[in-house]
């Protein structure tokens, strides 16, 4: 779940616009920027971004460990909660094929959402998890990412 916001940051010297000229639809609203408030609040946290990078270490190696487990995980990729995992054939070619299969089975018998690469027209199955995810809720994300590829081998 989410709340959509967008902003724009500029030099002072680049904002030529005057107010009326700046919309779009996801700024300026009083629930958007109360849901940046708590973003920034949450993210400002004494610890929590080092928590972030521990986690992200975590998640990086619990996906490793699919490479051992599935012959089609080339290779798994990416930094801290921004993964993917390289869905190859048998001879190590991209499978994108496979990928999209995955990602139907990831959602379909798992109920997880993940995206592949290049719009969803390539092999890398993208793991996303959220910022405030725990270390429980990394180790559930990656069962069924494993439980979704064994569905389809």
């Amino acid at each position: 779940a989410g709340f959509p916001a967008a902003a724009v940051l500029m030099k002072a010297e680049l904002d030529v616009l005057l107010q009326e000229q700046h919309s779009f639809t996801c700024g300026g609203n009083l629930p958007m920027l109360k849901a940046i408030s708590a973003t920034l609040d949450t993210i400002q946290a004494p610890g929590f971004l080092e928590g972030v990078r521990q986690r992200g270490r975590l998640l990086e190696d619990l996906l490793e460990r699919l490479k051992d487990r599935h012959d089609c995980v080339g290779d798994s990729r990416g930094l801290a909660f921004m993964r993917g995992l390289a869905i190859v054939d048998a001879n190590g070619a991209p499978d994108v094929a496979r990928a999209n299969a995955i990602k139907q089975a990831a959602l379909e018998d798992h109920q997880l959402i993940v995206r592949l690469s290049k719009y969803d027209r390539g092999n890398v199955v993208k793991i996303r998890p959220a910022l405030v995810a725990t270390e429980s809720d990394l180790r559930e994300i990656v069962a069924r990412v494993s439980e979704a590829i064994a569905g389809t081998e």
